[in-house]
């Protein structure tokens, strides 16, 4: 009897597995085993359509026909001021200090002489409100350098010309000069005088004009 049961049992199997392949639609195999060789590689590089680098002569020539770039040219002015700037300025040399000297003693030495003139005064004719040491004082304090400039027009010339003029000027009521006469050693100098001396103002004289004599001893300073 167990005997029987259990065939039975094998057989109700047996049947309900001929029906599930029957059910199964025609087409449908099992999921296939995916092949390793067939999956798509991680590493591989897309493909693309660039074309590639030109070899590495192509390029030299190509940079050495197009000169230096902006950059490399901008590299090279900045070298060249750091040089320049670092460079230590050299002292100059023996000979070169000699000849320095010398020609700051020959400029020296050919340089224009200067005027020196000294300035005395009496009054001329009658007495005045108008004394000689304030027309002395003004003469030596503010006119005293156009006579110079008389001499060292001279000196220019004849860099050892140097003697006495003698000035007589003339004092009007307005305390300008009205007249002036030179008397000296070259007749240039008496000119230059006569012409600056007619633009001389000093006080007011009274009651009249007033005369003075200056006495001008025109040397070479130095």
């Amino acid at each position: 009897m167990r005997i029987f049961a259990c065939a039975l049992m094998l057989s109700v199997v047996a049947c309900d597995s001929k029906k599930a392949e029957r059910s199964q639609p025609a087409g449908e195999d099992a999921a296939a085993p995916v092949s390793i060789d067939a999956a798509p590689s991680v590493d591989a590089a897309p493909p693309t359509d660039a074309a590639p680098p030109p070899p590495v002569d192509a390029r030299v020539k190509k940079a050495e026909n197009e000169g230096p770039s902006d950059e490399q040219i901008r590299e090279a002015i900045a070298n060249r001021a750091f040089l320049k700037t670092a460079t230590k300025k050299e002292e100059p040399s023996v000979t070169l200090r000699r000849e320095i000297a010398d020609v700051k003693k020959s400029a020296k030495t050919t340089s224009q002489p200067s005027s020196l003139v000294k300035v005395t005064i009496k009054p001329v004719g009658k007495a005045t409100s108008l004394d000689k040491d304030s027309v002395l004082r003004r003469v030596r304090t503010k006119y005293v350098s156009g006579i110079e400039r008389c001499h060292e027009t001279l000196l220019a010339k004849d860099d050892k010309a140097a003697g006495a003029v003698a000035v007589t000027i003339t004092i009007g009521l307005n305390g300008r000069v009205t007249k002036a006469i030179s008397a000296g050693f070259d007749p240039s100098i008496e000119s230059c005088i006569e012409g600056i001396a007619r633009k001389w103002r000093f006080g007011e004289p009274k009651p009249t004009s007033a005369s003075f004599e200056l006495k001008l001893r025109l040397k070479v300073d130095g």
